[in-house]
């Protein structure tokens, strides 16, 4: 009777685990903190804006004309991996420091994990929060010009370098 238990439970415990492997890439496409998130593509310049969660550092992925289509807002790339949206591709791509358009708002105020900005042109103010107070935001003060991305709902703060500090753009949801 024992000789017969065991081959039955590795059975079961075989299917358990395959049923768990097989689910773990669909799990890592829905999370939220999966590296990382298109949240703008730009196909007259044949460009793709990746933003991490976790970091919500920014960069761009220049494409070559085959790739312009490739990535839509909302997809998931992982440049390290080389997948996007769960399956491996064969190239890999440049990346480098986006070009913001032009400030087109001003930091109000920053109050811990939460600030805000006031539209240059009209009255509109925007708010965004991050998980934690970082650099980033210690970095910020009233006045400083930003720039806002309200159709795709991004807050896009660019550092400048400085010291040991190198230059980086990082974008917040918008409120």
């Amino acid at each position: 009777m024992r000789i017969v238990g065991r081959p039955r439970n590795l059975l079961v415990l075989s299917v358990l685990v395959s049923a768990f492997l097989a689910a773990a890439p669909a799990r890592a496409f829905d999370d939220p903190k999966a590296c990382c998130k298109i949240i703008r593509v730009n196909l007259e310049k044949s460009t793709a804006w990746l933003r991490n969660p976790r970091t919500a550092v920014v960069v761009e992925l220049r494409l070559d004309a085959a790739d312009r289509e490739l990535f839509k807002v909302g997809d998931l790339y992982n440049p390290e991996t080389g997948e996007h949206n769960g399956e491996k591709l064969d190239r890999s791509f440049t990346m480098s420091l986006p070009r913001l358009d032009p400030p087109n708002a001003t930091i109000l105020r920053v109050r811990g994990h939460e600030f805000a900005a006031k539209d240059n042109v009209g009255d509109q103010v925007y708010r965004s929060r991050t998980l934690r107070f970082d650099n980033v935001l210690s970095g910020l003060r009233p006045g400083q010009p930003v720039y806002v991305d309200p159709e795709a709902g991004w807050f896009y703060i660019e550092i400048k370098a400085h010291g040991s500090v190198k230059p980086s753009v990082w974008a917040y949801k918008l409120e």
